[in-house]
């Protein structure tokens, strides 16, 4: 078996729900890293955030204003430890944009049951869109701290991986891989909001 494959240990038992909890917890991610782009054999470093990703997801201009109610958010199930990254409606509490999703199989756990891994496979969001999010990974390293509702609380966390996109500018559409460096990623102490 693969490490990514890996064996979930103790996150299960230590966050477990009663039977009236919620399934899912919502935590707003703001994501910061420096990256490299690799684009025609050449490298260029490039800061990149989560408003960067959220544009993207929704087929906007990397540059564009995203709205107030618009964020990127982890959804996280307490009970089996699978996730989602995705664009999250803050004011109509619904999935926009769904970027990212993983399994109970690659969720690591430490043996405290205080820090996890978590591969996260990106999508191809928009289907090729001019502006999009064309696949790839992330790893979340994370700490946490155990939260009072049953899910993890002050998550202290950071990002690898590589990310396929597509861009479109006024020098024309290029696609591209962002390869993740030094990803910082923090968290809303507690869920925002829960879901059945």
């Amino acid at each position: 078996m693969s490490i990514r494959k890996g064996i979930c240990v103790s996150l299960f038992a230590a966050l477990a729900l009663p039977a009236t909890a919620f399934a899912q917890a919502v935590y707003t991610v703001n994501l910061s890293f420096g990256a490299v782009l690799v684009a025609d054999g050449l490298l260029a470093k490039q800061k990149v955030d989560d408003t960067a990703i959220v544009n993207l997801a929704m087929a906007r201009s990397v540059d564009a204003v995203v709205p107030d109610n618009e964020a990127l958010a982890l959804l996280f199930d307490c009970a089996t430890g699978e996730a989602s990254l995705d664009v999250f409606d803050l004011v109509g509490n619904v999935v926009l944009e769904n970027i990212a999703t993983s399994g109970n199989e690659d969720l690591l756990t430490a043996t405290n049951g205080g820090a996890f891994a978590l591969v996260l496979d990106l999508k191809n969001v928009n289907g090729g869109a001019l502006n999009d999010i064309d696949g790839g990974y992330l790893v979340v390293t994370a700490q946490f701290e155990p939260g009072s509702m049953g899910c993890p609380s002050g998550i202290k966390a950071g990002a690898s991986g590589v990310i396929d996109v597509t861009v479109t500018d006024d020098l024309g559409t290029e696609a591209f891989s962002v390869v993740v460096l030094k990803g910082k990623a923090g968290f809303s102490k507690e869920p925002i909001t829960q879901l059945p």
